[in-house]
């Protein structure tokens, strides 16, 4: 069973869940993180009873190229539960949420750089069916796709997969866009991504590629070494809002990014981040986007002990960079 505990002192949620201690790991270790090819795989085809049953299937369950199913150790529990530890001091919510896994391909080793535009353009789509659907629930106040491409960026099985985590709170970092964008709202000004993305299309210093429905820019302050953002020109306010013309591009456009950084590298690992806007009073006021986060080292002291991060180059070498890849 999860629970979900607020920082009194910061705001923050934590969400506890230790049935994740069981999960497997499907990397060995020695110089360099590699997959354990002793290890059976259960996101390919011929395993799917090794996982829980699909909740969706294209084009069919028999004969899949996408699967999608609940995760069998979840971080948040489907079935309403109670705080192991109440406390009339603390805040806390039960883990009532939703965990699901799409597993992207059954090519084993497969990534989505090599992936034709058509499908992960239906990738993309059933991301976007899979964020409305557990967004509709009650229960739910913030839904976030997500991919960890390889173990330094958070994945244990090795077989190409996304994760759609529906929380039934909104997470700190963006209640502090919500307020931001409430504060912009009350003093007269427009959407600040969107003047964001003029602004970058204008200086063209962080640029990285531009297409017609989307421009990615390396951001100004950009948190982690070639850190990529990628808005949609038109305002939408979650990824339920793209047409099918804007997901086609957002494929190859994506195509294109994850070439570039999995040239900066060799086996470099990465995070995908869907940032759909919460479930809020004024939810049209976000701008949707997705962060590719290329993970080239890890966090260390400061960072944890002061929320704020170190990166080594500047947003605008890395997009030169990115540019002449």
């Amino acid at each position: 069973m999860s629970e979900v505990r607020k920082n009194s002192i910061t705001g923050e949620w934590v969400i506890f869940a230790a049935n994740r201690h069981n999960k497997p790991y499907h990397f060995k270790r020695n110089q360099q993180l590699q997959e354990n090819n002793a290890m059976g795989c259960p996101f390919c085809p011929g395993h799917e009873q090794e996982t829980p049953l699909a909740v969706a299937a294209l084009p069919q369950e028999a004969n899949w190229e996408i699967r999608v199913f609940p995760n069998k150790y979840p971080a948040l529990d489907e079935e309403n539960g109670a705080c192991s530890q109440a406390d009339d001091f603390y805040e806390a919510l039960d883990g009532t949420g939703i965990h699901r896994v799409v597993v992207d391909t059954p090519v084993h080793g497969q990534s989505p750089e090599a992936f034709s535009d058509d499908h992960l353009k239906t990738v993309f789509s059933v991301l976007q069916q899979q964020v409305v659907q557990v967004g509709q629930q009650e229960q739910i106040a913030y839904v976030q796709a997500f991919k960890n491409n390889g173990p330094m960026a958070g994945a244990s099985v090795y077989h190409s997969h996304w994760q759609i985590l529906g929380t039934p709170m909104v997470p700190l970092r963006q209640r502090k866009v919500e307020e931001y964008l409430l504060a912009a709202q009350a003093a007269g000004k427009t959407c600040p991504y969107c003047q964001m993305l003029a602004h970058e299309e204008e200086a063209k210093m962080r640029l990285v590629e531009e297409t017609a429905h989307f421009v990615s820019f390396v951001p100004y302050a950009s948190r982690f070494a070639y850190e990529l953002w990628v808005l949609p020109r038109r305002h939408v306010w979650t990824i339920g809002q793209l047409e099918e013309a804007e997901l086609l591009d957002l494929a190859r456009l994506t195509k294109t990014l994850l070439k570039k950084v999995m040239a900066l590298r060799p086996g470099l690992n990465y995070n995908i981040c869907l940032e759909d806007s919460p479930k809020v009073q004024q939810r049209q006021l976000f701008h949707w986007h997705m962060e590719i986060i290329p993970r080239m080292g890890s966090l260390a002291g400061f960072e944890f002990g002061s929320d704020s991060f170190i990166n080594h180059v500047l947003p605008e070498e890395a997009a030169k960079q990115l540019r002449q890849l």
